[in-house]
């Protein structure tokens, strides 16, 4: 079996109608995609076609998971990714239009891939793939990830 292929193309097309989960203003949201690197880093992704705009609710739920990692002590990054296939996405090579991390939303400055980012999070993170095993929490880990976007409010990061 192929690792990250959908195991059944029929069940993956079927509509998931959350309505009848509405508590007042509140409703379920979905997530696309989500990596757990040995439970130390976490990767959340959600992928729109073309310029179609992240709900609000979708994008609180990605800030506040990204944060409450942050704040339990792990690193966390929430990517926002565009497509234009109508087709079978390649979820690697989406293209990177934001980003949560370490408190922030940036937007981009350079085209960059999820696949980029995630190896570049990976990087900074001092993540070692081959054992298994992560290096110490580095806070300074930040700033290259940081230097790659701007912010929000259109200020480059530090």
């Amino acid at each position: 079996m192929d690792r990250g292929k959908i195991i059944n193309r029929n069940y993956a097309t079927q509509i998931r109608d959350f309505s009848g989960l509405r508590f007042n203003n509140i409703t379920p949201t979905d997530i696309d995609g989500f990596i757990d690197f040995h439970n130390e880093w976490f990767v959340i992704m959600e992928f729109k076609h073309g310029d179609s705009p992240l709900p609000y609710g979708q994008r609180l739920a990605i800030e506040r998971l990204v944060d409450i990692v942050e704040k339990a002590g792990k690193k966390s990054i929430g990517i926002v990714a565009n497509h234009n296939i109508s087709q079978d996405i390649d979820c690697a090579n989406t293209i990177v239009r934001e980003y949560r991390y370490h408190y922030t939303w940036y937007t981009k400055k350079e085209i960059m891939t999820t696949k980029q980012l995630i190896d570049k999070f990976i990087e900074k993170c001092n993540w070692n793939l081959r054992d298994g095993a992560s290096a110490a929490h580095q806070s300074a880990s930040s700033s290259a990830m940081q230097n790659t976007y701007r912010s929000d409010d259109g200020n480059k990061s530090q």
